[in-house]
């Protein structure tokens, strides 16, 4: 068999395109609707059903429906033969509906004739069939719905077992094949399909001897092993157990870095439509390189009556033109067909109407029940009727159309997208990648809705303008567009921003910095030269983490009249190279006794990695402690010596006491410290910092629930051997060995391991710089020589 694939064609819950199902799925996208269907108790059952599809159609109307948007998309070539793959006859579809199907889509797609083959399955034998008579090319449409209330009322009356897992939800969908014989270039390739029927069906409770799927797995022709397998294997028990067996059976078959993809565990049971659609996802994600080139796939199936199938492929060079391939690593702008976007244009009311519209709710309305003080009862029915077991709630329905659906995920990815990136500076460093993965993850879902994502991002944008992280979220999306119509909407975006939006500013520099496009750096100095501050100090961060700045550039911005540009500056100075920053010490000097508390940490911070004797000030000149305030603490950390042991404990334990200070002060390390923060783990303010602060110094010697109970840290206090003139760090004397295996751990967020860097840098009297607001890669990457050094000053502190 050679059979190449020249068309495919996809629409379920999850989208209306082929390449809707590549990456939406992947982001977690759409945001799940409210369950359509109501059991007889009232709660409810959820059924997923693609929400661009009008909800009033008839189930043989529906199916008709999805068939022709999946045929749509794939476009078979007018006269050609249609495979038309459909359900058993079942509750609401009888035979003759099914033959009327049939009989339909083949006219949508000008067929010259149609044959219907049965189940999930049931593309496998029709592939064999086209390969066994011969036919030149040929189209295959599979479907299937669960969006009918028999349909559902049948599987509410047969639920799993108590001792099967939970099952998935019925759902529906429609997948379309256009395959032609012989070998096209850079179109993937069928070498085999076959079905065989096996011991276990979905009407019965055979054990599953996986014999047949076995033994189909055996007639595979030989070659490359199988790299990707597309499936059922988490459907359900039979289905899981079926395949988990065979393969284990036939190991030899598969690549020892295979992987799986079940697009049914994300959009819900399609029934008959199962096989076609895992044919057609399999080499989608060859085309948009989700998968590689040329690698051997493998798409399998098991129908309703127990025919298992499968059908092996190679897949071609990723296609030209739409396709899409997802980030790796990093972001980047990729081209894509947008529409522009007008600065007063929001998308269009019924495009983003949400599912519940407040303006209409009425509060005294919903209340008026639980306030009658005499509620009447509803009034009893003329005639008792059993009640279906399954019903459709129209109220529960929330019908879109496609572009209203594409709208829907960009904001829900956004929305992701922003909460990804407070985790990633929140979470520990060794989850971030995994984090890092997932955000773009979000932003290929958000390129991937079409010609008017930038629009929706834009209109998402606007309704969310308090939050800073959607700040963030929205410039890391907006510049993974290629093209000057991203650079022009972040521009409007910052113009808007007000000047005392602090927070805002450091998450689009941050989310600037994170990002690769061709407008980026000229963006970054129309910024730098704006008038407005935000803007000035929006790209100063940015082209000072790019390494785009010139000295006197830097040294220009330390006398701007906006703190906000000061303050980043400073932090740019921290990122020069160390000549520069030694150039900058006079000016650093000056600014000490001006600047307001948090600039002055930033000045004093960068003395002290300096080693400039003007970082002793804030222990001995009144003056510069009082601008400080609680900072000092951290000073003590950075540059305090043997000598100042009985000040800095005497400063941390005089001081107004805030979770800064207790942080602080556990870095500090001294055992005489411990009461102190002992104490506070029964402040509800302070409880937290202070735990976190006693495993700074004893390490993490207790569990989660524990971490708050002073009992218990009592008897590590106990455990553990102190001496008054030694600092603790992870229950071990203080070195900066110490402090580089804290490092290395990976226990620490991003805030906590700037400290730890400042630290080394400071106590090594190391100038070069190393960012850690980077991508992951580039932080692991940038820690390697300072902890290598820190370690070969085993001893040291």
């Amino acid at each position: 068999m050679t059979l190449s694939v020249v068309g495919l064609g996809l629409c379920s819950p999850a989208g209306v395109l082929v390449r809707d199902h590549v990456f939406f799925p992947r982001a977690n996208a759409p945001p799940p609707a409210p369950a359509p269907f109501v059991l007889a108790n009232g709660r409810p059952f959820q059924v997923g059903y693609a929400r661009f599809v009008p909800p009033d159609l008839d189930l043989p109307d529906r199916l008709v429906a999805l068939g022709r948007i999946a045929l749509e998309e794939a476009r078979p070539a007018p006269g050609m033969p249609l495979v038309v793959c459909l359900p058993a006859p079942c509750e609401g579809l009888p035979a003759a509906v099914l033959d009327d199907v049939a009989s339909r889509l083949a006219a949508v797609a000008a067929s010259s004739r149609v044959e219907r083959f049965t189940g999930a399955a049931g593309v496998f034998d029709a592939l064999a069939r086209i390969d066994a008579h011969g036919w030149p090319d040929a189209a295959i449409v599979g479907v299937d719905s669960f969006f009918h209330a028999d349909r559902a009322a049948a599987l509410v009356a047969r639920p799993p077992g108590p001792f099967e897992p939970a099952r998935l939800w019925p759902a529906e969908g429609a997948g379309a094949l256009v395959v032609v014989r012989g070998t096209r270039k850079d179109a993937p390739t069928i070498l085999m399909s076959k079905t065989a029927l096996g011991r276990g069906t979905d009407d019965d409770d055979e054990p599953v001897d996986a014999a047949a799927l076995t033994s189909l797995l055996g007639e595979l022709p030989e070659g490359a092993p199988i790299q990707v397998v597309f499936g059922q294997d988490r459907v359900d028990a039979l289905r899981s157990r079926e395949w988990e067996w065979s393969t284990a059976r036939q190991a030899s078959r598969f690549h020892a870095e295979a992987f799986g993809v079940c697009l049914e565990a994300e959009i819900g049971q399609v029934g008959a439509a199962a096989g076609v659609m895992a044919l057609v996802v399999a080499f989608a994600s060859v085309r948009h390189g989700v998968c590689p080139p040329d690698s051997r796939l493998l798409a399998w199936a098991l129908s309703r009556d127990g025919t298992r199938g499968l059908a092996l492929g190679v897949g071609g060079d990723s296609a030209p033109g739409d396709a899409l391939h997802p980030l790796e690593e990093r972001a980047r702008a990729r081209a894509v067909p947008l529409d522009s976007v007008s600065p007063d244009e929001p998308s269009p009311a019924e495009d983003v109407a949400s599912a519940f519209d407040e303006a209409t709710f009425d509060p005294d309305a919903a209340l008026a029940p639980a306030n009658d003080i005499l509620p009447l009862e509803r009034p009893l029915p003329e005639s008792i009727t059993k009640s279906p077991l399954v019903r459709l709630d129209p109220e529960r329905l929330r019908p879109v159309s496609r572009e209203a659906l594409y709208a829907e995920i960009v904001s829900h990815c956004a929305e992701t997208l922003a909460g990804m990136g407070k985790a990633r500076e929140r979470s520990p460093l060794r989850g971030v990648r995994d984090i890092e993965q997932r955000m773009l993850h979000q932003v290929d879902a958000i390129v991937a809705s079409g010609r008017r994502a930038l629009i929706h991002l834009a209109t998402d944008w606007a309704e969310h303008q308090e939050d800073p992280w959607r700040w963030f979220g929205g410039t890391t999306a907006a510049m993974a567009f290629e093209g000057d119509e991203a650079r022009r909407l972040v521009s409007r975006k910052i113009d808007a921003l007000p000047d005392e939006a602090d927070a805002h500013a450091r998450r689009v520099a941050e989310a600037l910095a994170l990002s690769e496009h061709a407008e980026l750096f000229s963006l970054g100095r129309a910024l730098h030269a704006s008038a407005r501050p935000i803007a000035r100090a929006i790209g100063l961060s940015f082209l000072a983490a790019r390494g785009a700045l010139a000295d006197e550039e830097v040294q220009r911005a330390f006398s701007d009249v906006s703190p906000l540009v000061r303050a980043a500056a400073l932090d740019a100075c921290a990122a020069r190279s160390p000549a520069s920053q030694r150039a900058f010490v006079p000016a650093l000097r000056s600014a000490l006794l001006v600047e307001d508390r948090a600039n002055a940490f930033r000045v004093a911070r960068q003395l002290a990695i300096l080693g400039d004797v003007e970082a002793r000030r804030a222990f001995e000149d009144p003056a510069v402690a009082a601008r400080l305030g609680a900072y000092v603490g951290d000073l003590y950390v950075l540059a305090g010596r043997p000598e100042d042991a009985a000040a800095a404990d005497n400063f941390f334990g005089r001081q107004t006491t805030t979770p800064v200070l207790l942080l602080a002060a556990g870095r500090w390390g001294s055992p005489a410290i411990l009461p102190r923060l002992l104490q506070c783990l029964v402040d509800e303010d302070l409880s937290f910092a202070a735990a976190e602060a006693l495993t700074v110094m004893l390490g993490p010697a207790l569990p989660p629930e524990e971490m708050r109970d002073a009992g218990a840290w009592r008897s590590v206090i106990a455990s553990t051997r102190l001496d008054a003139s030694k600092r603790l760090r992870r229950g071990l004397p203080f070195s900066p060995t110490v402090v580089a295996d804290e490092c290395a751990s990976g226990d620490l967020a991003r805030g906590d391991l700037m400290q730890r860097v400042d630290e080394l840098r400071a106590r090594l009297g190391r100038l070069e710089p190393v960012p850690v607001w980077g991508y992951a890669t580039d932080v692991e990457a940038s820690l390697a020589p300072l902890l290598r050094a820190a370690r070969e000053m085993k001893g040291k502190g």
